[in-house]
């Protein structure tokens, strides 16, 4: 998707890549986050934010037709795939390691969970459910806490056979990305860390502040529903 520069707030942070400019020009809560990544110099860092822009700008459509059909892409599923467990899992258990986990939260969201397996409730309201533990966060505090998740628990949870996998089709030219149900902040630090080309995933709501909210957008990237995002 080509992405253009925009004219920047303010706030906007200075030195960004222009689709990352563009982001924060549509969405001004990640202000905050970008200027935090910015000040850590940390490639990796910049690549996820460049994902994120692409992935925000992206509008999901079943109908839609890649406009260079040779074109191969190669496409991971992260959790329980290139990763043993899930990003949400071990983010849930670095809270409680940090103090901060709930079990009632827990409860919730596996009565949620089986309320969407038996049909009971449209797959966006589990994610409602699933994001109410993190309504009113300022995203740059989270990102803080998905840093040190991803360092302590995620990355080393990592399959070496993932790893060589999307190697493998890097060196043979192919594009790779990341196809997933998890918040897509934590999800595009995982992948520019495995070093994958791109991702799709559910966009995490915020408001313009920088705060998270509970509204999701629909679709959302879980189950049959990745395939809106992949023929998009």
């Amino acid at each position: 998707m080509q992405m253009d520069a925009m004219p920047l707030q303010q706030d906007t942070p200075a030195g960004l890549p222009p689709d990352v400019s563009a982001l924060i020009e549509e969405f001004p809560g990640l202000a905050p986050v970008a200027r935090m990544l910015l000040e850590s110099r940390n490639g990796e860092h910049t690549r996820s934010l460049q994902m994120l822009g692409r992935l925000r700008r992206l509008r999901p459509d079943r109908n839609a037709r890649p406009a260079n059909p040779h074109r191969v892409v190669a496409f991971f599923d992260l959790d329980g795939t290139l990763l043993s467990g899930s990003i949400i899992q071990h983010l849930t258990q670095q809270a409680f390691d940090d103090g901060q986990g709930q079990l009632s939260h827990v409860l919730q969201f596996v009565s949620c969970y089986v309320l969407y397996k038996l049909n009971l409730i449209p797959r966006v309201t589990m994610y409602r459910w699933g994001y109410a533990p993190c309504v009113g966060q300022d995203m740059r505090t989270v990102q803080d806490f998905v840093d040190r998740c991803l360092e302590e628990r995620i990355i080393p949870r990592v399959f070496k056979e993932g790893r060589a996998a999307a190697a493998a089709r890097r060196a043979a030219g192919h594009t790779c990305v990341a196809i997933t149900g998890a918040p897509d902040y934590a999800a595009a630090e995982l992948c520019a860390a495995l070093g994958l080309d791109d991702l799709l995933a559910t966009r995490t709501p915020l408001t313009q502040d920088g705060r998270i909210t509970d509204e999701i957008e629909e679709p959302v990237c879980y189950s049959d529903g990745k395939l809106d995002y992949l023929m998009a």
